[in-house]
């Protein structure tokens, strides 16, 4: 509100205040003096008159009073008067004015910038609020999961737990089944690598040195040797050392070996490789034995191809005895003897199948049909002479490796045994269903030694086959 607004006012309510002063008085005097005709009517004593002049007094008193104020609200208003020109010819009122507008506007906008913040601030309360809510949900849920996955994880650990301990009395109840596994084992090897007295031999009889396999490539050559021994026992036990040194830096897989027990259980026990003892020798071999017979062992080379060994000791020195005695009854023993040692070998070759690959190491101590023949530079060989024995193989389809890799008996005789004058082949090696590749003969140590006390010497018979 201005000055001037002020000022006005004031002047109003004194107007109003000093009229009705004013007409109190009038009212008063007009009592006094000019009493009405009821009043003069009425009768005047004493008393009436001194109360009529108190009132005349108190009334002068009163105007003098009234008009005293009136002087004193006149030189006020005369003075606010003066202040109001002043402030009206003085701009700092409207300056002051324009600035309380402006600042009025400003207040409103900040008031408006206000009640919008206060509305932002509620809405973000709500949505804090909201939020909260959410988050305690959440929070809720996310311990309910963190509980059941705890749970989950103790049961996990559990069960973990409780697999590694059945994992370890499996292991435990394992490592004792291998134990007792491998002890059975070491006895069944230690079993094996015992031969028992040949007494209470029987064949076949493996004995297994090591559990090592060996293979044979398909399409790849196997070198095979047939070692034919003494037929009497050994004296002297470095024969089977003399023997082993002989073949020592040869690599053959299969190795037959015929003659006198004793000695060829002495020659496996020297060499320390896995063999099968069977009638009248032994079949040396480290590769995997599938079948084991009296006279047989049938192996696999490798996945895909087997082999039978076979082997045939037929002993017998009557025909060669008969013939250095030169009294002409040879053919005559013979003839005696040859029934029952065709029934032998013929129960040895049908233990193989005619549709399968078969070695036949024998020592037949009978020479062969192809050896003997009118074109031999041999004097005692010229004539055509049928040994049944070879001719009975070779009706069977078996290939005589040596005379088939060698050019004639006359160029290559291929003799196996020597004593006294008789100079013969009569240890072979026979395939079939096996391709010959090539032969030969080697020295067997002290056995090949003519110096040694029995007087005969031997050699072995070295082949290389493919089969197919």
């Amino acid at each position: 509100m201005s000055i001037r607004t002020v000022a006005i006012v004031l002047i109003t309510a004194l107007s109003l205040f000093t009229g009705c002063a004013s007409y109190t008085a009038r009212d008063g005097v007009a009592a006094i003096v000019v009493p009405d005709q009821q009043a003069a009517k009425e009768v005047v004593t004493k008393h009436s008159l001194i109360v009529a002049e108190r009132q005349a007094e108190a009334a002068l008193v009163q105007q003098a009073s009234d008009q005293a104020v009136i002087d004193e609200l006149r030189a006020h208003i005369a003075e606010l008067d003066a202040t109001i020109a002043h402030y009206e010819s003085d701009d700092t009122v409207s300056r002051l004015e324009a600035t309380i507008r402006e600042r009025d506007a400003a207040l409103g906008q900040q008031r408006a910038t206000i009640e919008e913040l206060v509305a932002e601030r509620d809405r973000l309360k709500a949505h804090l609020q909201t939020l909260t809510i959410q988050l305690e949900s959440a929070n809720k849920a996310l311990d309910e999961q963190r509980r059941i996955e705890a749970e989950l994880e103790q049961q996990r650990i559990a069960e973990r737990r409780q697999q590694e301990l059945e994992a370890e009395q499996a292991a435990q109840r394992l490592r004792l089944e291998e134990l007792k596994e491998a002890e059975r084992r070491e006895r069944e090897q230690e079993l094996r690598r015992m031969i028992p007295p040949l007494s209470s031999l029987t064949v076949p009889h493996r004995f297994i040195i090591s559990d090592a396999i060996r293979t044979l490539d398909k399409g790849a050559i196997l070198n095979t040797l047939l070692l034919p021994l003494s037929d009497k026992p050994w004296q002297n036990s470095d024969r089977a050392d003399s023997v082993a040194a002989s073949i020592a830096d040869l690599d053959y897989p299969v190795i037959f070996v015929t003659g006198a027990m004793e000695n060829v259980t002495a020659l496996v026990r020297r060499l320390a490789t896995n063999a099968t003892l069977v009638e009248g020798g032994a079949i040396i071999t480290a590769f995997d034995v599938v079948e084991a017979t009296a006279h047989s062992v049938k192996v696999r080379l490798n996945a895909e191809q087997t082999v039978r060994l076979s082997l045939a000791h037929l002993v017998d020195y009557a025909v060669a005895t008969a013939f250095l005695a030169k009294d002409g009854r040879w053919q005559e023993v013979q003839r005696q003897i040859t029934p029952a040692r065709l029934t032998q070998l013929k129960s040895i070759t049908a233990e193989a199948t005619l549709i399968e690959p078969v070695l036949l190491a024998s020592s037949l101590y009978e020479p062969s049909h192809q050896d003997w023949s009118t074109f031999s530079p041999v004097t005692y060989r010229q004539f055509d002479y049928l040994w049944p024995l070879s001719m009975a193989l070779d009706e069977q389809q078996f290939i005589d490796i040596y005379r088939t890799t060698h050019f004639s008996a006359a160029t290559d005789s291929g003799n196996t045994i020597a004593f006294g004058e008789l100079k013969e082949r009569i240890d072979y090696l026979y395939a079939r269903k096996v391709l010959p590749l090539s032969s030969a003969l080697l020295p067997i140590g002290a056995e090949t030694d003519p110096s040694n006390s029995e007087g005969v010497q031997r050699w072995a018979i070295a082949a290389s086959v493919l089969v197919p």
